[in-house]
C-alpha cells in the first residue's frame, strides 16, 4: 500500500499536514479559530465537493479524511485557510477559492411564462349582436406580490490576477524555466508541493528526465532530477541520487 506525507499551505497562522495510505488521505490541521466550524472538500472538475464537517477544539487543532480523488483544502468559517500546494500556492489557492464559490452559489431563480395573448374574434362573432356584460361584483382588492429578494453570490477573498507575486528563479536555475513554461505538468510519484514536467533524458537508454521545482513566498526554493529506473540498478553512476517509487531522485537546494 502506498504511502505518503505532505504538509498543507496555511493562512493567518492555520498549518497542517496530509498522510496518505492508499486511496485514504487523512487531514490534521491547527491553528483554526477556536470552535469554529470546519469542514474538508476536495476539488473534482473545478467543483468543490465537501467530504467532513467538524469543529475545531479550543486549541484550533481539527482532523479529517477522505477516500476521494483530488486537490484537498479546508475552511473555517466558510473561508479557505488550508490547501494542498500542488505546482503553485498561489494558483492552487485561487482555485479553491473559486470552486468554494460555486459550491456556494445559489440556483437562479425560473422565470413564470407570461399568459398567452386573448385570441382575435373571427367575422361572424365581430358582425353578431353583442350584449352587455352581466354586472359583476367589484374583486376585493388584491395583495400586491411580494417582491423577490435579491440573489446575492457568497463573497469570496479571492485575490485579483494582477495581485499574484512573479515567480522568481534564482541564479542556476535559469536554464529550467523554458521547460515549466512550454511543457504540461506531470506527475511522476506524489510530491505535495512540487511540480514535474517530462523532459528529454540527457542519459541514453533512459526515456526522460522529470523537472521538478518546489516554490516558496513566489520564489523557487527547490529543484529535482529524476530519472526512471529500478531500485537494483540505477541507469548510470549518478551521484547524490537516491530511489524513490520508481525513480532516482537528486533534489537540489535553489541558491
Amino acid at each position: 500500500m502506498e504511502k505518503g506525507y505532505g504538509m498543507l499551505r496555511g493562512r493567518q497562522g492555520a498549518a497542517g499536514y496530509v498522510r496518505a495510505a492508499g486511496e485514504n488521505r487523512r487531514v490534521s490541521v491547527r491553528g483554526l479559530p477556536p470552535g469554529a466550524e470546519a469542514a474538508l472538500w476536495r476539488t473534482e472538475g473545478g467543483k468543490a465537493c465537501r467530504c467532513a464537517n467538524g469543529t475545531a477544539d479550543r486549541e484550533g487543532n481539527w482532523a479529517a479524511e477522505t477516500d476521494g480523488a483530488g486537490t484537498l483544502f479546508v475552511t473555517a468559517a466558510g473561508r479557505v485557510m488550508l490547501w494542498e500546494e500542488g505546482p503553485s500556492a498561489e494558483e492552487t489557492y485561487c482555485r479553491c477559492c473559486g470552486a468554494l464559490k460555486k459550491a456556494a452559489e445559489k440556483p437562479q431563480q425560473k422565470r413564470t411564462p407570461s399568459p398567452a395573448p386573448p385570441e382575435k374574434p373571427g367575422p361572424e362573432e365581430k358582425n353578431a349582436v353583442q350584449e352587455p356584460p352581466a354586472p359583476r361584483e367589484k374583486p376585493a382588492a388584491a395583495e400586491s406580490p411580494a417582491t423577490p429578494e435579491p440573489i446575492r453570490r457568497a463573497s469570496a477573498d479571492t485575490p485579483p490576477v494582477d495581485a499574484l507575486p512573479v515567480l522568481s528563479w534564482p541564479r542556476g536555475t535559469e536554464e529550467l524555466r523554458p521547460f515549466f513554461e512550454l511543457l504540461p505538468p506531470f506527475s511522476p510519484f506524489y510530491a505535495p508541493g512540487w511540480r514535474f514536467v517530462r523532459a528529454p533524458s540527457p542519459l541514453p537508454g533512459t526515456a526522460y528526465c522529470a523537472l521538478g521545482r518546489y516554490v516558496r513566498d513566489g520564489r523557487v526554493r527547490r529543484v529535482a532530477y529524476a530519472l526512471p529506473g529500478t531500485p537494483y540498478r540505477p541507469p548510470a553512476e549518478l551521484p547524490g541520487y537516491r530511489y524513490h517509487l520508481g525513480y532516482w531522485v537528486l533534489e537540489k537546494e535553489a541558491e
